[in-house]
């Protein structure tokens, strides 16, 4: 939920792109805007991505990860290399390439056959595609952040199965006309994707639990 002004946005997570009156996604709305004086709410003219349609999967995937700055709406999907922004004075949405510079596969998030969701294909399709995850913008530094995951083999040259852990993940530097202007790796295997800007730097939580609690390393990040 966001506020701006005298109006509040929804953000639609069941939205239900296989239902009889929906045969894809591009024309369902994923934000619902609602007028605190009158009570009145309408849909805005934000879809999921062009990638997707009734037959993505996992439906996971077709959550989308929305960031908010002042008067702009700022959304990033999984298996989309771009990222989106509606204004809510113009009502203009704008579309912007942020491709990882470690992206080396085409993303995929359809298939024309959609398996069960825990079929092989899927876990399969999970442990191989690259996929945007984290989008958070940084107000200190003015900057948005947005989480990558390399795809990877599913089997490794030690004919062992790799696992979830065994992808490379980087974190994309963007300003604010979304241009990605560094990236850096971080280890998976230690570190989650919750990442937290704060006035010291960018906090990246540890995997491990210390006392039930999360442990954070502050990254500085140079621009």
């Amino acid at each position: 939920m966001y506020a701006y002004r005298d109006k509040v946005y929804l953000h639609r997570l069941n939205v239900n792109c296989e239902s009889d009156f929906t045969s894809n996604c591009d024309h369902e709305s994923i934000l619902v805007e609602m007028d605190l004086k009158t009570g009145l709410h309408k849909k805005l003219p934000i879809y999921y991505s062009p990638k997707y349609n009734s037959n993505t999967f996992p439906s996971s995937f077709l959550i989308s990860n929305m960031v908010t700055l002042d008067s702009l709406l700022v959304f990033g999907f999984v298996a989309d290399e771009h990222v989106y922004s509606y204004n809510l004075i113009t009502g203009i949405t704008d579309s912007f390439l942020c491709k990882s510079d470690f992206q080396c596969q085409t993303i995929m998030g359809f298939s024309d056959n959609r398996p069960p969701e825990r079929s092989k294909e899927v876990m399969n399709y999970y442990m191989t595609t690259s996929k945007y995850s984290i989008l958070t913008y940084d107000p200190y530094l003015k900057v948005f952040y947005r989480v990558f995951s390399k795809g990877q083999n599913l089997i490794n040259e030690d004919s062992l199965f790799n696992t979830y852990l065994d992808r490379k993940t980087y974190v994309m530097v963007l300003n604010q006309q979304f241009n990605c202007i560094g990236e850096f790796e971080i280890d998976t295997k230690k570190y989650n994707y919750g990442i937290i800007p704060s006035r010291k730097g960018l906090m990246i939580p540890r995997r491990k639990l210390v006392n039930g609690n999360y442990q954070y390393d502050i990254f500085k990040v140079n621009i």
